[in-house]
């Protein structure tokens, strides 16, 4: 009676374990019990089927027969709570690694739309250095293009310095050659014509002998004409000389002339050709602007042959 009651007591917390916590520990302990249990009734049986009544051992073997039930359906408790306790874990397990999957999931959508952002960003910047290359492709080809007119322009400019060079050249050899050509020539201004012949020029020749005279020089000119056409202006008159030499003999004495009555107003001049009358111009012009801004000892002298503007104290 004493293990049936403790039978029964332990039946009831395992009940009670089972709906609190449900686990196999407790039908392990059970079934240890129950195992015990059924050990001492086949005992019991085994020592009464000598001693006692029929009845008595039919108690006992249905005693016994039913803690074998009770055994069995333990034993399946206890393998229906191992295979869930075992499920648990796995199911905890696959849980744990579903999460685990799942934060790995988070983390590669989150590096996915990180890698996502910076090609967007890259391809931005590739689309802004693809139109910075284009603009300085058509720079570049506007350069090109400058560049090109500036060839073609400097180009040119080496052709015209070239052309300048060989004119200047040309210039120079004909202006060489025309001041060749008047280096024996002197004009004489203001010496008045016959207004009875103006085409007769022995008149001409000799008023020319006494002006040589009048300036004590003894020598012939080759030829003489006057210049431009006729008109009731008095025209230059152009002397033909044997040497240059009598040039500057008569450039010299002309100064002689201004004692006398007759011929004060006479001049004589060189033979100039263009550039050089165009520069006596100049050179006139920069005298008469300088002397009116308060310079007044300079003048005109030929130096070497050039006339410059110089001062008269310095000579």
């Amino acid at each position: 009676g004493f293990f049936t009651h403790c039978y029964l007591f332990l039946f009831c917390i395992h009940v009670i374990y089972l709906l609190k916590c449900h686990h196999w520990v407790a039908s392990l302990l059970t079934v240890i019990f129950f195992v015990l249990y059924s050990c001492y009734l086949s005992v019991i049986i085994y020592t009464v089927s000598y001693q006692q009544s029929n009845d008595y051992v039919v108690q006992c073997v249905t005693l016994y027969l039913f803690s074998d039930i009770t055994l069995f359906l333990l034993l399946l408790d206890f393998i229906f709570n191992f295979i869930m306790s075992t499920m648990q874990e796995q199911l905890d397990s696959i849980l744990k690694t579903l999460n685990e999957v799942k934060t790995t999931q988070n983390k590669l959508v989150s590096s996915f739309n990180e890698q996502n952002k910076t090609l967007k960003n890259f391809n931005k910047r590739f689309d802004d250095l693809s139109i910075e290359i284009t603009k300085l492709s058509n720079e570049n080809s506007i350069l090109k293009t400058k560049v090109s007119k500036l060839e073609n322009k400097l180009l040119e400019i080496e052709n015209i310095s070239s052309l300048s060079s060989q004119i200047s050249e040309l210039n120079i050899t004909n202006e060489l050659a025309d001041r060749q050509s008047r280096a024996q020539n002197i004009i004489l201004y203001n010496l008045s014509e016959d207004s009875n012949n103006k085409q007769n020029s022995s008149s001409d020749g000799d008023r020319l002998k006494l002006i040589f005279n009048e300036m004590k020089i003894d020598f012939n000119p080759i030829n003489f004409n006057r210049l431009g056409k006729l008109s009731n202006r008095t025209r230059p008159l152009k002397i033909t000389l044997m040497d240059t030499k009598n040039i500057f003999e008569i450039l010299r004495g002309q100064s002689k002339l201004r004692h006398s009555p007759d011929f004060k107003d006479l001049r004589f001049s060189s033979d100039k050709t263009l550039k050089q009358r165009e520069h006596m111009q100049t050179l006139r012009k920069e005298l008469q602007s300088r002397r009116e801004n308060g310079e007044t000892d300079i003048i005109i002298k030929y130096i070497k042959g050039n006339p410059q503007i110089i001062n008269s104290k310095n000579l």
